[in-house]
């Protein structure tokens, strides 16, 4: 089951829920929810006043500066916690932050708005270790020419990936 949670201002949290199948099937869908909650968040200009608040004391055009920055807020913003058992839930980027927590999928829906609403492109990766089932989402953002990873619950280096990475599903993300 897929709850995706609504940012409301002036009420209570909505969500809505879905049901999703099982494996690989419905890790896409998940992904492609993400995307959906990512693209709605770009609207929100309070995202483009906290990505530029984040970046503002950064040299002009250090893409790489701008990234790291974001992923450093992040880490030290958001406490990771994990979903409900037994249910996805996607959160906003405003509830992320209202909360100050959430999962791997709140984390890095919440790099991918701060980073789309500054012009980066990114990717969402949902990746398994060792050898077993997805179990875990980061993003990628275009740095130059090269795709480049951001790890948001774990204190990995920008650039660098978890270690054991043994399958991927990329989902990419259009400006």
């Amino acid at each position: 089951m897929l709850i995706r949670k609504k940012a409301n201002y002036q009420t209570q949290t909505k969500a809505t829920l879905k049901g999703i199948p099982g494996g690989n099937t419905g890790i896409r869908v998940t992904l492609r929810e993400m995307v959906k909650v990512v693209n709605d968040a770009k609207k929100n200009i309070n995202n483009r006043e906290l990505a530029l608040s984040i970046v503002e004391n950064l040299p002009p055009k250090c893409w790489s500066c701008e990234a790291k920055a974001i992923q450093q807020y992040i880490h030290n913003t958001i406490r990771y916690v994990r979903d409900i058992d037994g249910i996805e839930t996607i959160a906003t980027p405003e509830k992320t932050l209202q909360y100050g927590q959430g999962d791997c999928d709140d984390m890095v829906v919440l790099a991918a708005t701060l980073l789309q609403v500054i012009g980066h492109p990114v990717r969402f990766i949902a990746v398994g270790f060792n050898n077993k089932a997805v179990s875990h989402v980061l993003i990628e953002t275009l740095i130059g020419n090269k795709w480049l990873p951001m790890e948001l619950t774990e204190a990995i280096p920008f650039g660098e990936y978890p270690l054991n990475i043994t399958s991927k599903i990329i989902q990419n993300i259009k400006l």
